[in-house]
């Protein structure tokens, strides 16, 4: 979507939609609240697909990006939004390799990486987090995200979701916007290689993405998940809402963590851990976490195994300290990892399938129309762990 797309006058808003617009969220700069728009819907060029949103995630802390003050690079104007569920509204009539055809129900994954770059690195979010901001000003028709009643998305970023998953579960594509929330802790056990039978810590544990990284080393069949929170009072709460049967609950050990003395903190981890450590240190920390950071990694390289993996997936935007000679000694792997691989999304998606992965225990989705954004944002911000909001904007 271009920037003279995105200039078409507010007043028309309230007006009748045709097959030629549709109505997004536009955020034309930061600290100035986003606006419905009617806008121009673009055709699907080869490569291309055109959805139309069931239903769209807001984060818990979308308010701090779209005020600047988490800092996230975005080229404006932009329509927010990170990722989506719908069915395809129109593909490209000249490309024969498409895959989808209309009607076909995805998830819409953010993550956008080159085409011609073997590493599949993750360079952008759309309409969230433009780590190529000059790239996403050159090529608008990928910048703008989910809030909106229709998306264009590169094809392969459109997952299919089997019809008979969504109906055998009876999952409506609000909770299959969950999809996207596992995605990111997905990457991270991706990336340490987690097998069955280890021992993995997820720290934090009582936030949305640790929770779903708690159930998916569950599901992935990781022998004991230690889940780390810095007050019971919001941990337990947020443990106790992931629905997890008799024998799951056996493998998952909560463990407080306090302040900034590493040595405490090593001393509890080891304890909820048990004598054989850890082969797998899933690092989710919030932004405001970063004054305990050095001393939370200070005891995750101490109970570590040999061998073992240190993954930093958090929101820490200072520098931290690391203990060179134990990292060493221990020939340990210290990774950070960004999102998750195109693969990773898909087997999600087959891990829902097979029901090993139940998205409709353990989660609360509250739904929201599209020009009630501002409502869902501010609910977004305030809700508990187990409850997410969803914008639905058709």
């Amino acid at each position: 979507m271009s920037s003279e797309s995105l200039a078409v006058p507010t007043a028309i808003a309230a007006a009748a939609v045709d097959e030629q617009h549709h109505r997004a969220v536009v955020l034309e700069a930061f600290g100035v609240p986003p606006t419905v728009r009617v806008v121009p819907t673009p055709s699907p060029a080869p490569g291309q697909v055109l959805v139309r949103v069931r239903a769209a995630a807001v984060l818990s802390y979308q308010a701090a990006v779209l005020s600047g003050a988490r800092g996230n690079p975005l080229s404006l104007p932009t329509v927010p939004g990170c990722g989506a569920v719908g069915e395809v509204a129109a593909t490209c009539s000249t490309d024969a390799a498409c895959g989808l055809k209309v009607g076909d129900l995805v998830f819409v994954d953010p993550s956008l990486r080159r085409r011609d770059d073997a590493t599949g690195r993750v360079v952008n979010l759309s309409g969230h987090y433009h780590q190529d901001v000059a790239a996403a000003a050159r090529d608008a028709s990928w910048r703008d995200g989910s809030w909106a009643e229709m998306m264009l998305v590169p094809v392969e970023n459109a997952i299919p979701v089997p019809a008979e998953t969504a109906a055998a579960t009876a999952l409506s594509p609000a909770k299959l916007t969950l999809i996207g929330l596992y995605g990111v802790p997905y990457g991270g056990w991706q990336a340490a290689g987690l097998r069955a039978g280890q021992t993995v810590v997820v720290a934090y544990a009582s936030g949305r993405f640790g929770r779903g990284a708690v159930s998916l080393a569950l599901a992935m069949g990781a022998g004991r998940v230690v889940a780390v929170g810095r007050r019971m009072t919001t941990l337990q709460p947020a443990l106790d809402t992931l629905g997890l049967s008799v024998a799951d609950r056996a493998r998952v050990v909560p463990c407080v963590v306090e302040g900034g003395n590493a040595a405490a903190v090593t001393a509890a981890l080891s304890s909820a851990a048990g004598p054989g450590g850890v082969d797998v240190f899933l690092d989710l920390s919030p932004q405001g976490a970063t004054q305990e950071a050095s001393a939370l990694f200070s005891a995750a390289v101490a109970v570590l195994k040999p061998r073992g993996s240190l993954v930093l997936m958090g929101g820490i935007r200072a520098p931290v300290s690391l203990p060179y000679q134990p990292i060493m000694m221990k020939d340990l792997v210290v990774r950070g990892q960004f999102m998750c691989t195109r693969e990773a999304v898909h087997e999600v998606v087959e891990l829902v399938a097979s029901g090993r992965l139940p998205l409709d225990n353990g989660w609360e989705v509250q739904e929201f129309g599209l020009d009630a954004f501002a409502e869902a944002v501010e609910f977004a911000g305030t809700a508990p762990s187990s409850v997410t909001a969803v914008l639905v904007p058709n």
